[in-house]
């Protein structure tokens, strides 16, 4: 049985809409299918043509009634893509671990043993604290861990915490976890299709994905293992709370940027400080609605925070907040540059 046909039943369970995206030198073209054969056999025509530079689907199951419509074809100029609300809950965790190298490139064979050295050994850290075994993909310049879990769709905080310890314990000089696959629209590599990153030559070659192992029975990686990573992680800085000293023009621009899906129902001021109450919490799925005025604020004073009173939620701060408008929108909002932010609160600190 081919790498791709087992792919497509381990990941595409009968059914399902799946979301496939195939990148050309000419941008990505897109679908919606849940006809698994019909998606196959589309996938097998695509992988063959040279000017396809891969072939991606969206992991996490979609819920078919936030669609219009699913057409079982490839649209060349797509209008819409899979975006957070359209994602039912998380079903996979990726532990994506590449090379370092120039971006658009292959892999070269001593780049890709750097990567399978990071992953060797984030593997092994992962077992030997009761994890079950993860699907293993050959990525074509990397390597991927599928792990399997039942994470509500919002839940981006604990996915992004355990992706950036694994990074802090195991990241070398030559290879990378890749921290930014957290959001729950992320899409992946097709397992037993082609990686053409770059020109294709014997130094950096053209290179088939394919399934390196699939454990006989899939167990899911419980609630329980997934914190149990955070008492690996590096000491708690002040970068991990992020409060930003910022000007009222970039405040009106955050507003503005976010302006679909922040509702600010009304503003007070209080000790100095401007409180822009919102009309529900983002958070929890909206599980806030209708709750009385001045639960939930974002403070603009000396620095600018989040704070939500209802019980659930005093733990997410702006931090929190900025990543779930980021994943919920697709638009990122940096309110620093990077710089700016490494002179304001330096590196992580790590323990000797």
């Amino acid at each position: 049985m081919s790498d791709l046909v087992t792919a497509v039943k381990l990941f595409c369970p009968k059914d399902e809409v799946q979301e496939i995206r195939i990148l050309t030198d000419q941008g990505m073209m897109s679908g919606f299918y849940d006809e698994r054969q019909t998606m196959a056999r589309m996938i097998l025509d695509f992988d063959t043509s040279p000017e396809v530079k891969a072939i991606y689907w969206v992991l996490n199951p979609i819920d078919r009634k936030t669609l219009k419509f699913v057409s079982n074809e490839i649209n060349p100029r797509p209008k819409f893509a899979t975006r957070t609300n359209n994602i039912a809950k998380r079903r996979w965790l990726l532990i994506d671990i590449d090379p370092i190298r120039a971006s658009g490139t292959n892999a070269t064979d001593p780049e890709k043993a750097e990567a399978r050295v990071v992953t060797d050994k984030v593997l092994e850290f992962l077992t030997g604290i009761g994890w079950p075994q993860p699907i293993r993909v050959d990525s074509g310049n990397g390597y991927h861990l599928l792990y399997q879990i039942d994470r509500p769709t919002l839940d981006i905080r604990t996915i992004k915490n355990v992706l950036n310890i694994l990074a802090w314990k195991f990241n070398t000089l030559g290879a990378e976890v890749d921290e930014s696959v957290h959001d729950a629209v992320r899409i992946c590599k097709v397992p037993g299709t082609w990686s053409r990153k770059g020109p294709h030559s014997a130094i950096r070659p053209h290179r088939k994905s394919f399934l390196m192992s699939v454990p006989a029975k899939q167990e899911v990686v419980t609630s329980n293992l997934l914190f149990s990573v955070y008492s690996y992680a590096p000491p708690i800085t002040q970068k991990s709370r992020l409060r930003l000293q910022v000007g009222q023009n970039r405040v009106d621009e955050f507003f503005t940027t976010y302006e679909d899906v922040l509702c600010v129902d009304s503003t007070g001021v209080k000790d100095g400080a401007t409180y822009y109450y919102l009309s529900e919490c983002p958070f929890n799925e909206g599980a806030h609605r209708g709750q009385e005025n001045g639960k939930t604020a974002i403070i603009h004073g000396d620095d600018l925070g989040f704070k939500c009173f209802s019980a659930g939620c005093e733990d997410y701060h702006m931090s929190d907040l900025l990543e779930l408008l980021e994943d919920e929108t697709g638009i990122p909002f940096q309110f620093f540059s990077q710089d700016e932010m490494e002179a304001k609160w330096g590196g992580i600190e790590v323990a000797a």
